[in-house]
């Protein structure tokens, strides 16, 4: 009998970006503060896997590919790979 795969513990976090959120000329956010929820979002996932608090060590290939502006909702999606 063949072992189920086990799915991938991930965390998803929902977002309305508002003007708090954004510095640049239109209301834009910057790139640095969208890694910042990505490590928040990582840290949850830390959590809710072993039952502790943990660093995100790196990230691999992150690319931001439309700019993001307040009013919009922003889906920041982690996964234990």
């Amino acid at each position: 009998m063949a072992e189920q795969a086990q799915p991938v513990p991930e965390v998803r976090h929902y977002r309305r970006v508002g003007l708090e959120d954004c510095h640049y000329n239109g209301n834009m956010m910057s790139g640095g503060k969208i890694i910042e929820m990505v490590t928040d979002a990582s840290g949850e996932l830390s959590i809710r896997t072993d039952g502790e608090g943990g660093l995100l060590v790196a990230i691999e290939n992150a690319s931001i590919k439309e700019s993001v502006f307040a009013g919009e909702s922003l889906e920041i999606i982690v996964r234990l790979v």
